[in-house]
């Protein structure tokens, strides 16, 4: 349905500044074989949708997003994030680093950013991004 494109400029060892991309797709309906599973919101909601408004509804809320940043109400981002997070709640096979497998239930995210997974000994443990990846 879309995808978000973040590049980082680093200079030593902080972010010096980001540019992010957003891309939808809205009214698509032909996709590149290349792309399968490729979806449009037109195709979702079986009708066009106005972009222009789409456009405006999409930096109201990103408007509001950074207004919570400005306003330092943390808690509530995570509380959204957390609310929205994919595959939450339900058991999932993983992979470490290391090629091993298990099986894991995401739990939420650590204020710090790190995915939270309690294992099968009801555990939790962090991971930071790119540690595990679904199988």
């Amino acid at each position: 349905l879309g995808g978000i494109l973040i590049e980082n400029t680093l200079m030593n060892d902080t972010i010096n500044h980001s540019i992010i991309g957003i891309g939808i797709n809205v009214n698509q309906l032909d996709f590149s074989e290349d792309l399968p599973l490729a979806v449009s919101m037109k195709q979702l909601a079986s009708r066009d949708l106005d972009r222009e408004v789409l456009l405006h509804e999409i930096i109201e809320s990103i408007q509001h997003q950074f207004d919570l940043i400005f306003e330092r109400k943390f808690e509530l981002l995570l509380q959204a994030y957390d609310q929205n997070l994919y595959r939450k709640d339900a058991a999932h096979m993983f992979q470490d680093l290391q090629g091993n497998m298990f099986m894991g239930i995401i739990k939420g995210v650590h204020p710090e950013g790190m995915l939270l997974v309690e294992n099968e000994d009801e555990v939790i443990n962090t991971y930071n991004f790119k540690e595990i990846s679904y199988l």
